[in-house]
């Protein structure tokens, strides 16, 4: 019988993996699709004999090779997944790309001739809006 120390152990190592399963939907998607071709796989199979039996279906086969293939394609993805950190590539982009606009259109030199041209592509030239504050 493990300690409890042990299997504190245990599930502390286990818990990272364990909330990106429970928090990845592409990784969720990938665990579901690779078990259900091994429940097809299995399913094919008949009780008495069943690793001769897959032998033969690997080696003349090609339905079975190719659900075997999904099967290895979707846990390789599945554990690539986990063991990647998720990127956060594109939520800093868009947050550097917002700093940079707001600084571009709250800038007192540069500011009133962007929000004016943003206006007029926006809203085209004869629209009353101004956005010129130092005017007052």
């Amino acid at each position: 019988m493990p300690s409890t120390a042990r299997v504190s152990d245990i599930v502390e190592t286990a818990r990272p993996y364990v909330e990106r399963v429970a928090t990845d939907r592409k990784l969720q998607r990938n665990l579901r699709n690779a078990f259900g071709s091994a429940q097809k796989l299995y399913a094919g199979l008949p009780a008495e004999g069943p690793a001769r039996h897959a032998a033969v279906c690997v080696a003349s086969d090609p339905e079975f090779r190719d659900e075997l293939g999904a099967i290895v394609n979707e846990l390789r993805s599945a554990s690539e997944r986990i063991r990647r950190p998720r990127s956060r590539r594109v939520r800093n982009r868009l947050f550097l790309l917002a700093l940079l606009g707001a600084f571009v259109l709250l800038n007192p030199m540069t500011g009133p001739p962007t929000r004016r041209w943003l206006k007029d592509r926006l809203f085209g030239h004869e629209h009353p809006l101004d956005y010129d504050y130092a005017s007052g």
